[in-house]
């Protein structure tokens, strides 16, 4: 029947909490995931085309069980798009591409307009990945080599105008380009950071974590 992946999210904590398991990709892998804000929808890279590419799939909850709509795809692309990232208010997804020969992170509307897909802005200019939106502020923070740069933001109806980056956190203490290396405790003012230690190939070696 060919490979399958089995994608699984666990909403909530203890008892009551809800799940889904759903066949969402047939024939290839699904990497770096994102939920929306309110739950329903979920995006993330499916390695089943010929280039990484950012799908969404609407989430309904029936029953106390949440299931798995049918996938659509975000952006129709020749490039690797990948790391998806949802706004806090779900207006907006942030996501790596490595359209201009380098991998930068961009942001465009959610949903894409019926019309089209939409404007885009690039928000890195010295490479990024693994983008987080801050939930305390208006700011995308992204990884830039050992590096995290904050970028604050204005957003008004479609118009998305982001200033120039800077440097939040000077040193990670890894240039890894693990996904998902990093993330952002919500109150912004703390990372959590995965980092390899030992080995030459970082997906294999032991990983720590540092706050």
């Amino acid at each position: 029947d060919g490979l399958n992946e089995l994608f699984t999210v666990v909403t909530g904590s203890g008892a009551g909490s809800t799940r889904v398991s759903a066949d969402l990709v047939a024939g290839g892998d699904v990497i770096s995931f994102a939920s929306s804000p309110d739950g329903r929808r979920l995006a993330y890279t499916s390695m089943a085309t010929r280039t990484q590419q950012i799908w969404t799939v609407p989430i309904e909850d029936r029953g106390g069980e949440l299931h798995a709509g049918t996938p659509e795809r975000f952006l129709e692309s020749q490039f690797v798009d990948t790391q998806p990232a949802f706004s806090p208010d779900g207006r907006w997804l942030a996501y790596v591409s490595n359209e201009s020969g380098t991998e930068e992170v961009y942001v465009r509307p959610f949903p894409p307009p019926a019309s089209g897909q939409g404007s885009r802005w690039q928000i890195s200019n010295t490479g990024g990945r693994a983008p987080l939106w801050s939930r305390s502020g208006r700011e995308l923070m992204y990884q830039a080599g050992d590096q995290i740069m904050a970028v604050s933001y204005a957003a008004s109806g479609d118009a998305f105008v982001a200033n120039r980056p800077r440097v939040w956190i000077a040193a990670l203490g890894t240039s890894s380009s693990l996904l998902g290396g990093w993330d952002l405790a919500p109150d912004g003012k703390r990372v959590l950071v995965v980092t390899p230690v030992g080995g030459a190939d970082p997906t294999k070696a032991e990983h720590h974590v540092v706050f």
